[in-house]
């Protein structure tokens, strides 16, 4: 996603996006979810947004 040069809010949104996907998926019988994750942002080579630095105020993503 940086080699498109989406910024780091917009890489942020997308991944959180494929999260709650994952998370949505449920066992039919039982209601739990089905996959159990753990989100590790430095394995998955996410940034971290920090809003100081950030050129477009609207980011408000709150994944700091």
């Amino acid at each position: 996603m940086f080699k498109a040069k989406l910024s780091i809010c917009s890489v942020n949104n997308y991944m959180r996006l494929v999260l709650q996907l994952v998370r949505s998926v449920k066992d039919p019988e039982t209601g739990e979810p089905v996959h159990h994750l753990k989100w590790n942002r430095e394995y998955l080579g996410l940034p971290k947004t920090v809003k100081d630095e950030q050129h477009v105020p609207a980011c408000d993503d709150g994944a700091g």
